[in-house]
């Protein structure tokens, strides 16, 4: 998102022309991803008829910071609506 050096932030961007915005990046690796393999009609996004493969973080991503974001941790792991991986 930043295209800063996450061990020194205070650097300037790497090619800030290509800094996007979370709604972009997590796009891009669902419903942009699906379409891309022409797989939207069955995965990309949570509705009914979809694959209900989905995760479960630790964190809501829209109230951290960018910084915070590589913390993130998977709670747990759905695949065809089946937990595959639970931490709880």
């Amino acid at each position: 998102m930043t295209r800063r050096d996450p061990h020194d932030p205070s650097m300037p961007p790497w090619n800030p022309s290509q800094v996007v915005s979370l709604d972009t990046l997590l796009a891009a690796y669902t419903i942009e991803g699906a379409v891309v393999n022409h797989r939207d009609h069955e995965t990309g996004s949570l509705e009914v008829g979809k694959a209900g493969d989905f995760i479960i973080l630790d964190r809501n991503l829209f109230e951290s910071t960018p910084e915070e974001i590589g913390a993130t941790r998977v709670l747990a792991t759905y695949v065809d609506g089946v937990a595959v991986y639970r931490t709880f």
